[in-house]
């Protein structure tokens, strides 16, 4: 019962250095345009992308797709990924079979709740 309570710490104490290694990573955006989409499409997208990082990162290239946002009134999509560089956004994208473009380094600011 100990073994296990000492693998959950482990686990957990090694799930949030991944964590923070990947909020220290810089953030990139891929922006395009796009049709018309509907949810599915865009849910298919993403997962594409989310699996593309995933493959990445399990070889030791680490990237995250954070969030993808559309924009129907300007047929607009965009991506937010933590990488360590623009070339391994490239080359999710790639994997996840989106066309080539441009990969931009961004900077993201949060709200913070005063509590």
């Amino acid at each position: 019962m100990l073994d296990e309570a000492a693998a959950k710490i482990e686990d957990s104490a090694h799930d949030q250095q991944e964590t923070r290694m990947l909020q220290e990573l810089p953030r990139f955006v891929v922006e395009r345009r796009v049709p018309k989409m509907t949810s599915s499409d865009l849910a298919g997208l993403h997962a594409a992308l989310a699996e593309a990082a995933q493959r990445l990162s399990a070889e030791s290239d680490h990237v995250a797709c954070m969030r993808t946002i559309y924009l129907p009134s300007q047929e607009r999509w965009i991506a937010v990924f933590e990488a360590e560089t623009p070339d391994t956004v490239h080359r999710a994208a790639k994997i996840a079979q989106l066309p080539p473009g441009d990969v931009h380094e961004a900077i993201e600011m949060t709200a913070s709740r005063q509590r």
